[in-house]
């Protein structure tokens, strides 16, 4: 029976844990600030996955409501069905490396997102 050390680290793991814990590590004043953070740095796989992820991040025409009581319109929901998709498609095909860094991102936005939506709900 062959034995496996699991617990061996190749450079590229060392590499990816070193990365994780920088961006663990850091404190930012405001989420946009985070967010640009991860954009910039994220050491991204290609130029057309970053270009994915802008287009994940990207604003759909005409922007949703704040207002609570309405809906999507169909094309609304067909932007927001296809940046879903990509999205997922991003991380299942992101190297090991990108996604902790994908995963931030997303969670940068939101936290910018819903700073502009209580930053229009005091307006």
């Amino acid at each position: 029976i062959e034995q496996v050390n699991l617990n061996s680290t190749n450079s590229a793991d060392s590499q990816y844990d070193s990365g994780v814990e920088e961006m663990e590590q850091r404190n930012f004043k405001t989420p946009p600030e985070e967010l640009e953070y991860f954009l910039q740095n994220c050491p991204y796989d290609s130029e057309r996955q970053r270009s994915d992820v802008s287009y994940v991040l990207s604003a759909i025409e005409p922007p949703l409501s704040t207002m609570q009581n309405s809906r999507p319109t169909p094309e609304q929901l067909k932007q927001l069905n296809d940046r879903r998709n990509k999205k997922a498609e991003l991380l299942a095909t992101a190297s090991l490396g990108v996604r902790p860094w994908l995963k931030n991102i997303w969670k940068a936005s939101k936290k910018v997102g819903a700073r502009e939506r209580e930053e229009e709900k005091t307006k």
